[in-house]
This record gives structure tokens, C-alpha cells and sequence, in this order.
């Protein structure tokens, strides 16, 4: 009886893991077009380390949970190269061509990644609005 137990609760559990987890081949991506508009009334966070061509921004609060590849975040880190990483930190400033290399922080989004040079640290902002979930 104790047998039948454990191989029913090691299957419940092993199935209730694999209902919250995520993977990466269940995100997609859809391009669309518009119109550039500045954030109003945005915050620009102040620049962790580096300039506007190569430098990043730490722990910028996001206001609620964020969910990425199983992994809670609440905060994110901006790269002035065009990528973000969820719940860690950034350390480097150099610009790398390559994302398949690997290589911290990860995980990470790189939706407008290149090696990109911001005008001013300024130009980024951001602003949290509405309510979560």
C-alpha cells in the first residue's frame, strides 16, 4: 500500500512541477509598426556603471511579478545595448555579438539587441501603470 502511494504521489508531483514550468520554445515573437513616442512622465533610472554607449542599469523595480522561464523577478536590468535581463544583474559593459555563447547574466531578452550608443544615459525611462495581474 505504501509503494502504490509513493509511486502516486512522485506522479502527481512530477506532473504539478511540469504545469508551472516554463520553456523558451512557448514564447513567441510578432513584429508590428507604429509610431515612436516618448514615455510622459517616465523615470530614467540612474546608470549602474559605463556610458550611454556601453553601460546598463540595475535592479530597475518592475511593480509586480514577472514571470520568465520559471524564475520570479521583480526587478530588471537594462542594457544601453538594447537588451534586458529579468532578476539579475549586469556586470559588464562590453558589447558582444553573440548570444549564443552564453555567458551571464541569463536569462535574458534581446528583442532590440545590438551594439547600440543611447545619445544620453537619459534616454531611457520607464513607467509602471495600471494594476498587475
Amino acid at each position: 500500500m505504501l509503494k502504490k502511494f509513493t509511486l502516486v504521489y512522485v506522479l502527481f508531483y512530477g506532473i504539478a512541477i511540469s504545469c508551472y514550468s516554463q520553456n523558451i520554445t512557448n514564447y513567441a515573437f510578432n513584429s508590428t509598426s507604429g509610431t515612436f513616442t516618448v514615455l510622459a512622465g517616465g523615470t530614467s533610472p540612474a546608470l549602474s556603471l559605463g556610458n550611454a554607449d556601453e553601460g546598463y542599469f540595475n535592479n530597475i523595480p518592475i511593480g509586480f511579478d514577472f514571470w520568465y522561464l520559471g524564475k520570479r523577478c521583480t526587478t530588471i536590468s537594462a542594457s544601453t545595448n538594447g537588451w534586458l535581463s529579468p532578476g539579475a544583474v549586469i556586470t559588464g559593459t562590453g558589447a558582444t555579438n553573440s548570444l549564443i555563447s552564453g555567458g551571464s547574466p541569463r536569462p535574458v531578452i534581446a528583442a532590440l539587441w545590438d551594439d547600440l550608443s543611447l545619445q544620453t544615459a537619459t534616454n531611457l525611462t520607464y513607467l509602471t501603470s495600471g494594476s498587475a495581474g
